[in-house]
């Protein structure tokens, strides 16, 4: 039984990856490539379990028809980014207001590929210790749990089917993340004086 679990944890890795690349592709193939700077730095608190770590996300101003603003989802530190530096920034083609740091893409395949590989290496453990008859299926008797089963199956794949089919079409959506910056009105009152 165990040998089984590997095999549908494994298969669920290589979905997730192959659907995880598809996602990143199909970005990449509808966007274009525009010079951005750093502009500040933002302090965050991230739980994982029970621990917490601070990140540092940068906030990146880009030129599209106006001036526009995202913090971008990696860590500033770890990819080198100060207040100032110069960046790549790829927006969508049919918003631009979904953008996305170049230097991420670099990060998320190279996790992808490796869920692919852990995927694969679960799946073939699974399939070398798969002993068939260590496989008990004792609802397969009772034709009532039987038809329950089907019918469950059935149903789940009537609703998740236009999902799955879009998600396979068209890829995830990506949400706006940007925002545009607003240009403080300049006033002829001289620092300081409170005067015109």
């Amino acid at each position: 039984m165990k040998a089984l679990v590997f095999i549908v944890g494994g298969a669920l890795f290589i979905a997730c990856s192959v659907f995880g690349r598809r996602v990143e592709k199909g970005f990449l193939a509808n966007c274009t490539a525009v010079d951005g700077t750093v502009v500040a730095l933002k302090e965050e608190k991230q739980r994982t379990g029970n621990t917490s770590h601070t990140v540092v996300l940068p906030i990146i101003e880009y030129q599209a028809d106006v001036t526009l603003r995202f913090k971008a989802e990696v860590d500033a530190r770890k990819h080198r980014l100060t207040r100032g530096k110069a960046v790549r920034v790829l927006i969508s083609n049919d918003n631009p207001r979904i953008a996305k740091l170049e230097a991420r893409f670099k990060g998320s395949f190279l996790l992808l590929n490796l869920l692919f590989v852990m995927g694969l290496v679960t799946t073939i453990i699974g399939i070398a210790n798969f002993d068939p008859a260590s496989v008990s299926l004792p609802f397969l008797n009772d034709p009532f749990s039987l038809v329950a089963a089907a019918v469950a199956v059935a149903f789940l794949s009537i609703k998740l089917a236009p999902s799955i089919r879009y998600l396979l079409n068209h890829g995830a959506r990506h949400r706006e993340n940007a925002w545009e910056v607003v240009a403080e009105p300049e006033t002829s009152e001289q620092p300081g004086t409170g005067w015109p």
